[in-house]
């Protein structure tokens, strides 16, 4: 690690793959959802709602599970790797028998590499999302929008010539 050399799974890496020589390489399909995340975060919404969203879409999550724990989203929010930068040592294991890890809170040296790898999101907003959790404040949206499409409301035609059809509007109740 004092060297520069990082390990860098990508196994659990919404985003990244490593390519043939070991260097991280952008997925851009699974980078879309990573932008996707900050932009809504930066916006003023929850890591909730975020998840909510992915969820409700159909987006699978990096190890392919159909619903997005507000814990992942979180933890991509927070994750330095998306702003192009690797932190060495987050974790280490103190007994090699039991191969335990433990999160490092200041017991072993932690090393970043920064600029180690294309970026998803810009060190600007990843810094501002760094201080927003931080500070626990979130910009509030000026309109949201999410709220007036969960209000259009879908019905399936059960019966009849147009059975199997999909049929929606807005002024419909929920009943």
């Amino acid at each position: 690690f004092a060297n520069g050399l990082p390990l860098c799974p990508t196994w659990a890496l919404l985003g990244y793959t490593t390519d043939e020589y070991g260097n991280m390489v952008v997925v851009p399909s699974e980078a879309e959802t990573v932008t996707f995340i900050y932009e809504s975060y930066l916006e003023g919404w929850s890591t909730t709602e975020i998840a909510a969203k992915l969820t409700e879409s159909g987006t699978p999550t990096v190890k392919g599970l159909d619903v997005w724990p507000v814990g992942s989203v979180y933890c991509i929010l927070r994750n330095e790797k998306y702003c192009g930068d690797v932190l060495m040592q987050k974790t280490f294991t103190p007994d090699c028998l039991t191969h335990r890890t433990v999160k490092n809170k200041g017991q072993e040296r932690q090393y970043r590499l920064r600029d180690h790898h294309q970026a998803i999101v810009s060190r600007e907003n990843w810094l501002t999302v760094q201080e927003m959790l931080s500070s626990g404040r979130r910009r509030r949206k000026t309109v949201r929008v999410e709220k007036a499409i969960s209000r259009i409301h879908v019905k399936t035609v059960k019966g009849g010539s147009f059975k199997g059809f999909i049929v929606f509007d807005p002024a419909w109740s929920a009943e």
